[in-house]
């Protein structure tokens, strides 16, 4: 996997904080969570143009 860029480490950081304070069970939290990380992981691994706001 190549490196992430720190805008994108950070925007995933935010989102966690963010999920993990809008969000009571902890159930749903990881899910979410492990979500958000599974969709940045995949397509960094391709040409390592990420943004934030890619779908």
């Amino acid at each position: 996997m190549k490196k992430m860029p720190a805008s994108l480490k950070k925007h995933i950081r935010n989102e966690k904080a963010r999920i993990r304070r809008d969000i009571s069970d902890l159930d749903q939290q990881k899910k979410l969570i492990a979500d958000l990380t599974k969709k940045y992981s995949d397509k960094n691994e391709g040409n390592g143009t990420v943004q934030p706001g890619d779908k």
